[in-house]
């Protein structure tokens, strides 16, 4: 139990970080700002996240994503997120604390 309150404090100091745009891939890519990053437990599980929310701004200003994408275990598995609003996305999340080793987030304007 120790151990699962300790993951989930490291997660959540985590979460007011803003961490500054990155791209990658071929062609140009100007990337986003990812921040206010909150993460949510599963009620019937804490043991389990139930989702994370956070807002993407363009690192030029302009452009709302059109598909938003998070991965939570380095890359391998992804969930599509949807737009609460023009910056802020919310995505469903059933995976273990355990197995929260990042947040990995796709944006295709």
């Amino acid at each position: 139990m120790l151990a699962f309150l300790l993951a989930v404090t490291a997660i959540l100091a985590q979460a007011g970080k803003v961490v500054g745009p990155s791209g990658e891939g071929a062609g140009v890519a100007g990337g986003y700002m990812v921040s206010e990053i909150k993460y949510t437990l599963l009620a019937s599980d804490p043991s389990h996240l139930d989702g994370v929310t956070f807002n993407l701004t363009a690192a030029d200003g302009s452009g709302v994503p059109s598909k938003v994408s998070a991965s939570v275990d380095g890359g391998e598995h992804w969930t599509t997120c949807q737009p609460a609003s023009d910056l802020r996305w919310t995505c469903s999340l059933r995976d273990s604390v355990r197995e929260l080793t990042s947040l990995r987030v796709v944006a295709v304007r």
